[in-house]
């Protein structure tokens, strides 16, 4: 005989189940997310997998260094596996000096940063400004440093220079440390010294000069590693060899069981006559149940209690042998009243 399957009338039927405390056994429902991870503590280098789901989660990156690769820098992916190659060793580049000037024997202006620099500092006299005052200028564009003395040079000494670098009272003091650092005093005597002096004499240091950022760039810029992951964040030289990191937390999305925004009938399977948890799929048994319940209830009424306008009528059983041998025959008659034009089941009277 054909089987009906519960699902076939109910397409929205699902087999829900309680703990010990009545709780619902039901799947929660979360969105998907992209597996990333981080490494390093500072300046840290962000990869986020291009696509969202727990397949991200194999994605790997290694850095490894002194490579010797003729190429330079580069990044070779297999399968889900990012490897960085920096051709040179991570070690700390060595043998830079600052660019820097001594003025007039008596301290030293120097750059901030190993290598050739382009700042000039200067020393001016007889200047005209709107505050009568001594100041020091920092240019916006180029970071020359201009002392602009209001007095003939004679009424000034070395000293009086290195006091407006230096006095942290001054609203440009910290646009000089920006730029550069002012040595100590030797010598305070006069007279000064005016005019224009390059600092100059630096050198960039030799060796490797790997950054944090250059991982990023390199990852983003390569058509294999950037399908699977965005590279971000980045900043000052590499310390140290990364070990082989796998990103993480990437997960899946989770549907749950039920739709969302619906309304369910929930009844109770041994409030259905006769069903057993195991026969919910057969559409026959959950419909002969409930035919079954109803019938127990309504047959039970008084006659006036009894609705019109679904009438129903149970037969006695009666024995029965055919060709699948003797069995019990239970008949029942239903019949249902529609308002006229309309077929669905009409109210009842209220009494």
């Amino acid at each position: 005989m054909a089987q009906v399957n519960s699902s076939n009338i109910f397409p929205s039927i699902r087999s829900i189940s309680t703990d010990s405390v009545g709780d619902l056994q039901e799947i929660t429902s979360s969105p998907e997310a992209k597996a990333s991870r981080s490494v390093y503590a500072s300046d840290s280098v962000t990869l986020t997998a291009r696509n969202a789901g727990i397949a991200g989660n194999d994605i790997s990156l290694e850095v490894v260094d002194d490579t010797g690769l003729n190429s330079g820098n580069n990044v070779v992916v297999t399968g889900n596996k990012i490897k960085v190659c920096f051709s040179d060793a991570f070690a700390s580049a060595t043998g830079g000096t600052k660019s820097f000037v001594n003025y007039n024997n008596a301290f030293d202006v120097s750059d901030l940063d190993d290598g050739a620099s382009t700042v000039q500092f200067s020393v001016v006299d007889n200047v005209v400004n709107a505050s009568g005052n001594d100041e020091v200028k920092v240019s916006a564009t180029d970071s020359d440093i201009s002392v602009c003395l209001s007095n003939d040079a004679t009424t000034y000494t070395n000293a009086d220079i290195h006091d407006l670098l230096t006095d942290n009272t001054r609203s440009w003091y910290n646009d000089i440390n920006a730029v550069v650092t002012i040595g100590s005093l030797s010598s305070g005597g006069d007279p000064i010294e005016t005019g224009v002096f390059d600092l100059v004499g630096g050198a960039d240091p030799v060796g490797q000069t790997a950054t944090k950022s250059d991982i990023v760039t390199l990852i983003n810029g390569n058509p294999s590693a950037s399908a699977l992951v965005v590279a971000s964040g980045g900043g000052a030289s590499l310390p140290s060899i990364v070990a082989e990191i796998n990103l993480e937390n990437g997960n899946d999305a989770i549907f749950a069981d039920l739709a969302p925004q619906s309304d369910y009938l929930m009844i109770k399977v041994s409030d259905i006559h006769s069903l057993l948890p195991s026969e919910v799929g057969d559409g026959r048994k959950i419909f002969w149940g409930v035919l079954e319940s109803y019938a127990q209830y309504v047959l039970g009424l008084s006659a006036e209690s009894k609705p019109e306008n679904l009438v129903l009528t149970r037969g006695n059983p009666t024995l029965v042998i055919d060709s699948a041998g003797t069995r019990i025959r239970q008949s029942y008659s239903i019949q249902s009243f529609y308002a006229t034009g309309d077929f669905d089941l009409e109210d009842e009277t209220s009494v």
